[in-house]
């Protein structure tokens, strides 16, 4: 597999990736960034890929402590490989596993955030890319079920759940959410202003009353195509997402 070595953030982080196939975008990134991990914070990040929001919230919150979890096994290598570039050994770790059979050695109702940039299409409705890596990063047995389920598992019972995903067809994620998790905050990302919203991200506890409330917004670009103020200061700066 050929691959290359980017930077995100700034130059913050080296990730290295697939020249063809799965690259990463911005959505890792932004949901990093709605991640409130403090110092000693632990985190899992579920289905970690080449580990580009693991790194992202690494570099903007090096105290926390994050274990990232990938079926992948070319995908793993290219996360830990990626962690040595960045002088990080330890912290991120990446094990192999998957969300239907976690690597062992996680604990149960351990970590205080999980987070996941996950697939949101059920295989068996699903037109695959010839790209296998490709394919698994849009679609997966079960669709996004088995990924909530693996989050509750994990979640500490005071703990947050957070992920990304599009905008179009959220209803059926928020849905899904609504039978585990409760306090379910949405912020909304848009193109441009006036546009329809192009990512959700959501944010979710495991107790607390059963609410769904607008958690915030961002719009990405001006009209000039340029990314705004507020978007170069998390793509660039390693600022968070507010979240109230």
């Amino acid at each position: 597999m050929q691959t290359t070595e980017d930077t995100l953030l700034g130059g913050r982080v080296k990730v290295l990736q697939p020249k063809k196939g799965y690259r990463v975008a911005i959505d890792p990134v932004m949901l990093a960034a709605a991640v409130p991990a403090r110092a000693g914070d632990h985190v899992l990040d579920l289905g970690s890929g080449t580990g580009a929001a693991s790194f992202c919230l690494k570099a903007r919150s090096p105290d926390c402590r994050i274990t990232g979890i990938e079926n992948n096994p070319e995908y793993l290598d290219l996360s830990l490989q990626s962690c040595a570039r960045n002088g990080w050994e330890g912290n991120p770790i990446f094990l192999p596993g998957d969300i239907t059979s976690p690597p062992p050695g996680l604990e149960e109702d351990g970590y205080d955030f999980v987070m996941a940039n996950p697939p949101y299409f059920d295989e068996k409705s699903y037109s695959p890319s010839p790209d296998v890596g490709k394919s698994s990063s849009n679609a997966s047995p079960g669709g996004l079920g088995p990924w909530i389920d693996c989050a509750s598992r994990y979640l500490r019972p005071r703990g947050a759940f957070f992920l990304i995903c599009p905008a179009e067809g959220s209803d059926e994620v928020l849905a899904l959410l609504s039978p585990v998790f409760r306090e379910i905050g949405i912020i909304r990302l848009y193109a441009r202003a006036r546009a329809e919203a192009i990512r959700l991200v959501i944010s979710a506890k495991k107790t607390g009353f059963l609410r769904f409330f607008e958690a915030g917004s961002l719009i990405l670009h001006d009209e000039e195509g340029e990314f705004t103020p507020e978007a170069r200061k998390i793509l660039w700066d390693a600022d968070a997402i507010a979240l109230p």
